[in-house]
């Protein structure tokens, strides 16, 4: 079986020509794929589709479960379907499980990706109530749950992310698990481009290095948190650890951009 294996700020997934298999086929091979050190190792794999000039993805991770949008790996897909499906043109409209993003492939190895429409889930307020009563005090104005097609946490605290992660999954506010962000530091030094350190853990994969609806949900919060509101035309640098991921606002919407790298093509012997 061959694969490409593609990764944005150490966000690494298998890609694969989805037509070939079944979901259920995808979910199997994400689990067993995605043992690093026992297989090829990743945060899961991407199936990418070309049905007849029409562009989509699904993303699985690393557990088998099936995500419902992912930032780097939607940029990820645009490239593999323009390099790998013959789709044309240097913008390519990406189908998610959730929404439709256009990404921009005029610099293919730094695509930009139109993430949409950014909301609130929860008022911070609910969310530090609802964290202070399983034993984890955070301030209402360090708390903000986000909707970029799924669902995030963004969190200002020196507490540690994975403890975090079991006071978050012991308020059962999130039914199917949530992708927490923590932001532990903040470099405005350049008003018009803020930095944001953070750590990453996502639903059905862990700690991660990066992720990039991640960083869309700690922009916007980053504005909530010091405007009131989103501001357009400021460049977010968030720095993962994995790399700087890039997030601005326009329009209502949300733009996402950073570097991409094919790491290798191979073939898989056993699966």
């Amino acid at each position: 079986m061959e694969f490409i294996k593609m990764q944005a700020c150490g966000n690494d997934y298998i890609y694969l020509d989805g037509v070939k298999f079944s979901d259920a086929e995808l979910s199997k091979l994400s689990v067993k794929l995605s043992r690093r050190r026992f297989s090829v190792g990743a945060d899961g794999i991407i199936a990418v589709y070309n049905r007849d000039g029409k562009i989509s993805m699904k993303t699985f991770n690393s557990d088998g479960s099936e995500g419902a949008i992912c930032g780097n790996g939607v940029r990820c897909s645009a490239v593999f379907a323009k390099r790998h499906l013959g789709a044309l043109g240097s913008k390519i409209t990406v189908k998610t499980k959730s929404r439709d993003v256009l990404v921009d492939l005029e610099k293919i190895d730094f695509p930009v990706a139109e993430i949409g429409e950014v909301n609130q889930l929860f008022t911070s307020i609910f969310l530090s109530d609802k964290l202070q009563k399983v034993g984890l005090y955070v301030d209402n104005r360090d708390i903000y749950s986000v909707n970029v097609g799924n669902l995030h946490l963004v969190v200002y605290t020196k507490n540690d992310l994975l403890a975090l992660s079991e006071k978050v999954n012991k308020t059962n506010l999130f039914s199917d698990g949530v992708n927490i962000e923590k932001v532990y530091k903040i470099d405005e030094s350049d008003v018009n481009n803020p930095k944001l350190s953070i750590e990453v853990f996502e639903r059905g994969s862990g700690k991660t290095l990066s992720c990039g609806s991640g960083a869309v949900s700690v922009a916007y919060s980053y504005f909530l948190k010091k405007y009131g509101e989103v501001k357009e035309g400021i460049k977010v640098t968030v720095q993962t650890d994995g790399g700087s991921l890039f997030v601005q606002f326009k329009d209502g919407k949300a733009y996402l951009s950073g570097e991409i790298k094919q790491i290798y093509r191979g073939i898989i012997d056993e699966i």
